[in-house]
């Protein structure tokens, strides 16, 4: 009797044929776009809050810049901060325009080294006199509520800033830009930051950059800025101020009337302490004209010839009077928006055309793949794993090509197209078949095994006396130890989860639920920065459950060398880029242990590769393997070099002679159709006799194996 095809409608205890439940699967992903995709309701409500809020500022500081009454008042701190920026924050000699100039356009990304200070500590290594330097600021300090504002995060631990800014320019007639973005102090060492949000204003012609800076969900106060930028400039930005808030009633006013979504902004639990910044760009050296036509030819480009674009570097000071810290950085980078999206568009471009690469081996290989025999050999959690992995890239692509709303968008949500393609369509669907085709292998080895019945006594054992008297024999009481309370708790929620997922005779159900909470439970572990090596680790040991499954049966060429090879390397340009290139667009630093992940994946891809020449259970110790293989091609009597016919003798399927000098003494099947386990070498590969002891032709017994499963005789 032959095995039925795929298509067959057999039907066994076993493994019910049942249609697939496609509602299921468009629940699940529903579910998770939703999830994604949902809007807070509160948005709109904060915005209403924060539209009151400046408008009511708005209408005081009018009034104060009148000179009428006015509830604003404006707190000047520089009295006691000043001694304090000019001891961190040397200043700048000014630069003649014909040989060096300053970016005017700093939107984009900013990363750099932070060294922090605690200012209220004597005893801090300060290279300045304390007492004169910053005496008079801790002296009017309150210890306890400084204590307060501070919190519990660990500020001495700060050892990098990173965020990004934007230019806001109501006018381009005018020498200065506001600014406004976010910054992170980062603790490297605890996996921690606080996130402030930042409001100043950029000047072009020194290129410094003062701002105010609010824990997250707290709107600096911009009127504020004034006391913080040179006495020659402040009259000229009380009144800048004035149009930036009257800008930023108008953009509220119409998110509120569009219902513009996204998500409010929780206040930050962690400190209160308010920052000023004190910038300035490094200067460039060469004249200010080329500097416009370079700043001109990255906003528009035209393909005209510019100077070579140098890097924009920043130093500066971020100081708290109200908490008395401080953090200087020196040569922070910034990688202007612009130059951002040329390397995400680079980035997009070759991570299609690995997922391109990747999404053409799997069509063949799902081409070689057809039949029952070979699909058996093939572990459907290789492809579990990689559609797991592919689903994450999908929603980080997405998301990112989304939030962005730039021109590069669409470019980088080329790449999540690409993995959504491989996710749905052929790696979770291929999964699904495999697994449909190994249920009744699968049931079988998970079937239990029926304990023996009693024995029913005979007439003369059922007659005789209880109470006979026999030697006396001590019983033995089993020793019966009483697990603890928190293993038998444990014990019934796996087995409440086992009985919910034995319920649901839908194999396509249970595998999309395992697929969604396998991808949510990683999106929690990518969170924490400590936890992304075993994450990273575990996606890519997607090899591992085919080198099992090929050691368990003996078998070997389950999947082809071109797949196995191409897929590693395309999937190992990801953590590579990410983890290794220094400009990349994740900004993430360079890990030295993802070469530990590269070489656990390359070993894996070697292993599986050897398998096919050197057999399944090459790389174990004799001792480990359980299976005996069947040797498809043992020895056996040469003819007689004189004879005149060379003949093994007639294959059973072709009836042509076996040849020992024919031209298939290599073996020769295609790549990925042996279904003969164990290695056959030289002459041996030419022959091959089955269990029934018929021989034939190695190449003739796989095309028909590849069909029939079973031998022809």
């Amino acid at each position: 009797m032959e095995t039925p095809l795929p298509g067959a409608a057999a039907t066994t205890p076993l493994n019910p044929n049942q249609a697939r439940s496609s509602i299921t699967s468009i629940l699940l992903i529903s579910i998770v776009l939703f999830l994604l995709s949902g809007d807070d309701p509160s948005v709109q409500a904060q915005q209403e809050d924060t539209l009151r809020s400046l408008e009511y500022q708005q209408s005081n500081y009018t009034a104060w810049l009148n000179g009428t009454a006015s509830n604003f008042t404006l707190e000047d701190t520089t009295n006691i901060t000043s001694p304090i920026v000019d001891a961190l924050l040397p200043a700048r000699l000014p630069i003649d325009d014909l040989k060096q100039s300053y970016f005017t356009n700093t939107t984009g990304f900013v990363n750099g080294m932070a060294t922090f200070f605690n200012l209220s500590d004597p005893s801090f290594n300060h290279t300045w006199n304390w007492n004169k330097t910053v005496g008079p600021l801790v002296s009017g300090l309150n210890q306890t509520r400084l204590n307060a504002s501070l919190g519990d995060f660990h500020w001495a631990g700060i050892d990098k800033i990173a965020g990004n800014v934007r230019e806001l320019r109501i006018n381009q007639s005018t020498p200065y830009s506001f600014l406004a973005g976010h910054i992170d102090f980062v603790n490297s060492k605890d996996d921690v930051l606080v996130n402030y949000q930042l409001e100043g204003i950029h000047f072009f012609e020194d290129g410094s950059i003062y701002g105010l800076m609010e824990p997250r969900g707290l709107e600096p106060d911009l009127r504020q800025l004034i006391p913080l930028v040179p006495a020659s400039l402040q009259n000229m930005t009380a009144y800048a101020i004035k149009d930036e808030i009257d800008r930023q009633i108008h953009v509220l006013q119409d998110k509120i009337k569009n219902s513009g979504g996204g998500q409010a902004e929780d206040k930050n639990s962690v400190t209160t302490c308010s920052f000023q910044l004190y910038s300035q760009i490094k200067a460039a050296d060469f004249p200010v004209y080329l500097m416009q036509e370079l700043e001109s030819e990255m906003e528009d480009p035209t393909g005209a010839r510019t100077v070579s674009r140098p890097p924009l570097k920043l130093d500066g000071l971020i100081l708290s009077p109200d908490c008395a810290v401080a953090l200087t950085f020196k040569d922070a980078v910034g990688m202007q928006a612009s130059i951002f999206w040329e390397k995400a568009t680079l980035y997009s471009f070759i991570a299609s055309i690995c997922y391109f690469v990747i999404l053409k081996l799997i069509v063949r290989q799902m081409e070689t793949s057809r039949t029952p025999s070979s699909i058996a050999k093939i572990s459907r959690w290789t492809f579990a794993l990689q559609a797991i992995a592919d689903a994450y890239s999908f929603v980080g692509h997405v998301t990112v090509g989304i939030v962005s709303e730039s021109r590069s968008s669409l470019s980088i949500i080329a790449p999540g197209f690409l993995a959504a393609t491989l996710f749905l369509v052929f790696e979770v669907r291929f999964s699904m078949l495999i697994h449909q085709i190994q249920g009744p292998e699968d049931a079988v080895m998970r079937a239990p095994i029926t304990p023996t019945p009693n024995a029913v006594p005979t007439t003369n054992e059922a007659e005789t006396p209880l109470l006979a008297d026999q030697p006396e024999a001590t019983p033995t009481l089993p020793q019966a130890s009483t697990p603890p309370g928190w293993m038998v708790r444990v014990r019934r929620i796996a087995d409440g989860a086992r009985s919910f997922v034995d319920s649901m005779t839908d194999p396509d159900s249970k595998f999309w639920i395992m697929i969604l909470f396998a991808f949510l439970f990683l999106v929690q572990i990518t969170v924490s920065p400590r936890l992304v090596l075993y994450a990273i680790g575990a996606l890519y040991s997607f090899w591992v459950p085919q080198i099992m499954r090929n050691v368990k049966r003996g078998t070997r060429k389950a999947l082809q060398k071109r797949y196995v090879i191409g897929t590693t390397l395309c999937r190992l340009f990801f953590p590579l880029y990410i983890f290794l290139c220094p400009g990349n667009v994740l900004f993430a630093e360079r890990q030295p242990w993802i070469w530990l992940v590269a070489g656990w994946a390359l070993l894996q891809c070697a292993i599986l590769v050897g398998q096919e020449y050197l057999g399944p259970s090459f790389f174990l110790p004799k001792g480990l393997v359980e299976i005996e293989l069947y040797d498809w091609h043992p020895p056996i009597a040469r003819p007689d070099a004189e004879a005149p016919n060379r003949s093994l003798g007639d294959c059973a399927i072709c009836m042509d002679d076996i040849l020992l000098d024919s031209a298939d003494v290599s073996g020769g099947a295609k790549e990925g159709a042996s279904l003969l386990a164990g290695v056959g070498m030289g002459p041996k590969c030419v022959y091959a006799i089955a269990p029934c002891h018929h021989m034939f032709h190695t190449k003739c017994l796989e095309q028909w194996l590849a069909i029939k499963v079973r031998a022809k005789l």
